[in-house]
């Protein structure tokens, strides 16, 4: 088992939070563009990438019924977007989390969402997924620094939820890899989870578009990230695959 995926899925997304204590005055319009390219490379690869990988899996371990998964993958994070107020996805950018959530509720919902996405790598452990993850989990975790730094929690606090939030993805991933090498669950039961993953992503990918142009009149720029992005989960494909 590789250790490259989950150490780096661990510092990026660290120091993705650590931006804003660092730089606690990015503009939001930088931010706004980052977010719109990572929410289309990641519903870019979820269709082309994941979603055959997820269908593949499931054909060859017969019928699991995949499509409940990712139904129910999809609805969860509907569910934890209420709960954590949309970090996942850079909500609190245009508007903020209310302030009736509390910081541990809305960590809970941010982290349990990050211990799913550790899933998917079962079913695709490849660098495609890798750089779809890590471009989600950037704006999450400094979204979550975000919300943190302005309900004025000390750094040391804010820091501690980071390092925690910033472990998530990257424990599941070995965790999910400890169990399948001592095949101490069946391929079929991780592929459920696999597509469960995935179900969640799509809900993710598809709120950052929508909420990336709520007045649905994208500027020039936002479109030139928009085309960028997608273009770059179509090389990034189809360099994997050859």
């Amino acid at each position: 088992m590789t250790y490259f995926i989950p150490i780096f899925l661990f510092l990026s997304t660290l120091s993705s939070g650590l931006l804003i204590i660092i730089f606690p005055k990015l503009t939001k319009k930088t931010f706004e563009l980052l977010l719109l390219g990572s929410g289309g490379y990641l519903f870019s690869i979820t269709l082309i990438h994941l979603l055959p990988h997820v269908f593949e899996h499931a054909h060859n371990c017969g019928d699991i019924q995949v499509g409940h998964y990712l139904l129910f993958g999809f609805f969860l994070q509907l569910f934890l977007d209420m709960l954590g107020g949309g970090v996942a996805h850079g909500h609190t950018m245009c508007h903020c989390t209310p302030s009736s959530v509390s910081s541990t509720i809305l960590f809970s919902a941010l982290f349990l969402h990050s211990c799913i996405e550790g899933f998917i790598f079962d079913s695709c452990s490849d660098n495609v997924m890798l750089l779809a993850i890590v471009l989600h989990k950037l704006p999450a975790a400094f979204m979550l620094t975000t919300v943190l730094y302005h309900r004025k929690q000390s750094n040391k606090k804010i820091i501690a939820f980071l390092v925690l939030f910033s472990l998530a993805t990257p424990f599941t991933f070995i965790f999910s890899q400890y169990l399948s090498v001592n095949e101490l669950v069946t391929q079929a039961t991780l592929y459920k989870l696999s597509a469960l993953a995935t179900g969640s992503l799509l809900h993710v990918a598809i709120v950052i578009l929508f909420e990336a142009n709520p007045e649905h009149k994208p500027t020039k720029i936002k479109w030139l990230a928009l085309f960028a992005s997608v273009l770059l989960a179509l090389a990034t494909n189809q360099y994997i695959q050859h």
